[in-house]
């Protein structure tokens, strides 16, 4: 779990869709209690084939998950790297926390 008062990451994972052209990346966020945490916004880093760096926002759900999404991406390997997050009533422990995949 996270220092205490702390959220943090605590998954993040991705899924294609479209024959691959369409990309989801996942981010599970918990609280202090490590359950999952509504209402935290996320941010990602996106690392593209070509080196490209995009920075995504979106805030979690009731199961804690913050969900983006992007179309028509191209192929090769990609670096999702969770660089921030914010909620009213927790601060983030500040582990970055990044996961690399390939389409």
């Amino acid at each position: 779990p996270p220092p205490a008062g702390m959220m943090s990451v605590a998954s993040i994972t991705h899924v294609f869709a479209k024959g691959g052209k369409d990309l989801r990346i996942v981010v599970g966020m918990d609280d202090p209690d490590g359950l999952p945490l509504s209402g935290a916004s996320v941010t990602v880093e996106l690392t593209d084939p070509s080196g490209a760096i995009t920075t995504h926002q979106a805030a979690t759900g009731r199961k804690g998950d913050a969900v983006f999404s992007l179309g028509n991406v191209a192929p090769g390997n990609y670096l999702a790297t969770v660089v921030g997050a914010a909620h009213s009533d927790y601060l983030w422990d500040g582990v970055e926390v990044s996961h690399s995949f390939a389409r």
